[in-house]
């Protein structure tokens, strides 16, 4: 009975601290968790995509220079010492025909090295530190090595390098081992990875921190709500959450990797499946708080991240793809991965609708709007929060080219908005909510007197025309 207890406060925990699904509270989100203090400053582009399933092509048709990929042990050294690099290198190729760059992150699943685990399942396979370390490290380094691209046992071919690599996923809840465990391993990972390509940069295994966030009065919330499922899903009030055990011991382990970790890594990961977008916000604050208490600041990744997880629609998806990246990127996010092109159908509906693309192949309205946002942001350099009326959020972005372009969407129903501008015109482009649409409709709207009249409701983008 003691070892079932632990198991289900286990179960608990994962859904607490890291469980896709984490939602919105009654209580609206305060401004001080909307607002960035400094806009994030972009060196290369800031979209990318998870489980694109060797769609390159499709990637590069939306725009975007950053796909995700997992690689397990196994697939890489089936045997002691036979390392297998084949099917990485069709990945690699492929990527590199239509300049895509990879990120992988690296899972230490093997059957003759890695953690015995008794019940492990297809969906999500658990890891633990591995049996055979010294065999895991020279895998790690031979892998990097392979695809460093400084000419020294290079893939042959090789012109786009891998420069980012993860240590296990989502390790709150798939790591078996304790968090000290994990930070040994992260420690050694990330050593054997700067050893192959001094260069490299490593991503820490992916955390949620929403709960943390929400429980330390970030965000000014009341409750989340967790849950795989639309039928599983439940409130769990803060006030509750933080007398429990769960709470501690998540806690414990999200800070013990941010204070004691922080020197084996160079990017934080966090994936946030929400009900609200502004929660994205909410983590980066907290994020950033634990990093300024603990004496550095690192880049902050989100290598999953999709919406809305309850009460879907095809209106409310389209909007979520604009309202998550530009609210995670005005507050600091480097680097958003919508999660996903293409579904995983081994999890619920509740992921597999926020894929981009169905199983049957057909395009959501979600995508053409992703790929609007991209062209539109494309060489985006720096977004900001700028003051608009009660209702409307407005941001300011700015490109590389000089060009200036504005992002607008009503909270909730339609408001009306007198932009000031020194332009002659502006040209309003409105995102796709329909997916019988596949072109956004466009306005040039004349402007008088120095002023503009818009009405907003959905997102809409607006560029100026001298």
């Amino acid at each position: 009975m003691r070892d079932l207890r632990g198991l289900f406060l286990i179960l608990i925990l994962c859904l607490l601290t890291l469980y896709p699904g984490q939602g919105m509270g009654q209580t609206p989100v305060s401004e001080s968790a909307q607002e960035s203090s400094e806009p994030m400053v972009f060196q290369s582009s800031p979209f990318g995509l998870h489980n694109v399933q060797g769609e390159f092509e499709e990637v590069r048709n939306l725009g975007v220079e950053y796909v995700r990929a997992i690689v397990r042990w196994q697939n890489v050294e089936p045997r002691p010492g036979r390392y297998r690099f084949q099917k990485g290198d069709g990945i690699v190729r492929k990527a590199q025909d239509y300049g895509i760059n990879l990120v992988v992150t690296l899972r230490p699943l093997s059957r003759w090295g890695g953690k015995r685990i008794k019940e492990q399942t297809r969906k999500a396979p658990k890891s633990g530190y591995p049996r055979r370390m010294d065999a895991w490290l020279k895998m790690v380094e031979a892998i990097v090595e392979r695809y460093d691209g400084d000419g020294f046992h290079d893939m042959p071919g090789l012109r786009r390098p891998i420069k980012f690599w993860q240590v296990e996923n989502e390790w709150l809840w798939q790591w078996v081992d304790t968090p000290e465990a994990y930070l040994t391993f992260l420690q050694k990972t990330s050593s054997a990875i700067k050893r192959a390509d001094p260069e490299a940069r490593v991503i820490a295994g992916a955390i949620g921190g929403l709960p943390m966030a929400v429980a330390e009065g970030v965000g000014n919330k009341d409750y989340i709500t967790v849950g795989g499922t639309d039928k599983g899903k439940r409130k769990v009030y803060v006030s509750q959450y933080i007398k429990t055990r769960e709470y501690r011991e998540g806690k414990r382990k999200i800070e013990l990797m941010l204070r004691e970790g922080s020197r084996y890594f160079d990017i934080i990961d966090f994936h946030s499946y929400t009900e609200d977008p502004y929660d994205i916000a909410i983590v980066l604050k907290w994020l950033q708080k634990k990093m300024r208490e603990y004496g550095y600041s690192k880049e902050i990744w989100s290598l999953e991240n999709a919406g809305p997880f309850f009460n879907f629609s095809e209106e409310r998806f389209a909007i979520d793809v604009v309202r998550r990246h530009v609210i995670g990127f005005s507050n600091g996010l480097g680097r958003l991965f919508w999660s996903s092109l293409k579904p995983t159908l081994l999890w619920s509906d509740n992921y597999v609708r926020l894929a981009l693309i169905d199983q049957y192949g057909n395009k959501s309205a979600a995508y053409y709007t992703y790929k609007l946002m991209t062209h539109k942001l494309h060489g985006l350099e720096s977004i900001a929060r700028i003051s608009a009326p009660i209702g409307i959020s407005a941001y300011q972005a700015k490109k590389k080219s000089g060009q200036t372009i504005y992002v607008f969407w009503s909270e909730s129903g339609t408001h009306t908005y007198s932009f000031s501008t020194t332009a002659r015109d502006v040209m309003l482009t409105h995102i796709i909510t329909n997916k019988e649409q596949t072109n956004p409709k466009v306005e040039r709207i004349e402007v008088k007197n120095g002023r503009v009249d818009l009405t907003i409701s959905s997102p809409v983008f607006l560029e100026e025309l001298m």
